[in-house]
């Protein structure tokens, strides 16, 4: 877990509690959204929060997959560059 993941852990806590403490604001968002029940804003946000959770597992995973296939190259040039010292193929 990287400290950006524990970072939006922490803040999306701390949203949960200020609308536990503060129900009123959350109802007034929920109004001024367009939502007639708050049970669907909450719905709502959470698929937002959830869809960007699965936007940023996506990049990172793209950036692994980037970071492999780099490394696998590499290993194969300097493969290639041991067997030219060498002057033969290792079994």
């Amino acid at each position: 877990m990287t400290i950006q993941a524990s970072l939006f852990y922490v803040l999306g806590l701390l949203g949960l509690a200020g609308m536990a403490l503060f129900p009123e604001g959350a109802g007034w968002m929920a109004q001024r959204m367009g939502f007639a029940l708050i049970s669907n804003w909450f719905f709502a946000v959470a698929i937002a929060v959830l869809s960007l959770l699965h936007l940023t597992a996506l990049i990172s995973l793209s950036r692994v997959e980037t970071r492999s296939i780099a490394l696998t190259q590499e290993l194969g040039i300097l493969r290639e560059r041991f067997e030219r010292e060498l002057g033969h193929a290792p079994k």
